[in-house]
């Protein structure tokens, strides 16, 4: 099955510079739907090139936040398509600016194991969650994580050797590959763990993001 990520980015008038643009906080969107909704293959697509004849290949779509105010326009392309429904909190976890990677270095988080049972290997059923992925962003605050899949980040290795690679319950099948044929990357079996509580100011300083977030989006709806 396939998933729709519809993005959106804005120039501005009379001018060759982009004033917003949803690269700098798709990567969160995109962890959110990989964990969470990780039956479906994920692609992007800006929201000019999106019609009903493109709509039709996919099953379900999300829209970045710059994107939310074509909703109603997605949903007339073809009606009934399910849209996924990000909670205000999961939103605002997800405003990542390009600033949030600076002296961090990658982490690649796979999050599903193999199709196939291996012989003599647990099956792993607990399920990581998107907010086991925010506390693991607090456990590791120097590392810019990333879902990916096990193709991908095998590549990425080959180019990339030294990197942390971060296995959820489900992938943990994979460390004696990656330990064997990666022996420079560091590899993390991780045990999901509950979003503990994070201190005062970090309440605050969410809950002025979410105003202002809230605030821009209004506009947006005004001026769109």
């Amino acid at each position: 099955m396939k998933g729709l990520i519809i993005t959106l980015s804005r120039q501005a008038n009379n001018s060759i510079m982009w004033t917003m643009q949803d690269q700098f906080v798709l990567p969160r969107l995109k962890n959110y739907l990989e964990l969470e909704y990780p039956q479906y293959e994920w692609e992007e697509k800006p929201f000019y090139e999106v019609d009903a004849d493109v709509l039709a290949d996919y099953q379900i779509a999300a829209l970045s936040r710059l994107a939310e105010p074509k909703r109603g326009q997605v949903m007339a392309m073809k009606p009934g398509m399910e849209i996924v429904e990000i909670p205000p909190e999961e939103a605002v976890s997800q405003m990542a600016f390009r600033g949030d990677v600076l002296f961090k270095t990658s982490g690649y988080l796979l999050a599903e194991g193999p199709k196939l049972k291996q012989k003599g290997q647990p099956t792993q059923t607990e399920h990581f969650h998107y907010q086991n992925l925010q506390q693991l962003m607090r456990d590791y605050p120097y590392i810019y994580w990333e879902v990916s899949d096990f193709e991908s980040i095998k590549e990425i290795l080959r180019n990339k050797p030294t990197l942390t690679v971060g296995l959820a319950p489900a992938a943990y099948a994979y460390n004696k590959y990656f330990s064997v044929e990666f022996p420079e990357a560091k590899i993390i079996k991780i045990a999901p763990k509950a979003l503990s509580r994070p201190p005062k100011i970090y309440d605050k300083i969410m809950a002025l993001t979410l105003v202002v977030t809230l605030l821009l989006m209004g506009l947006l709806v005004l001026f769109t």
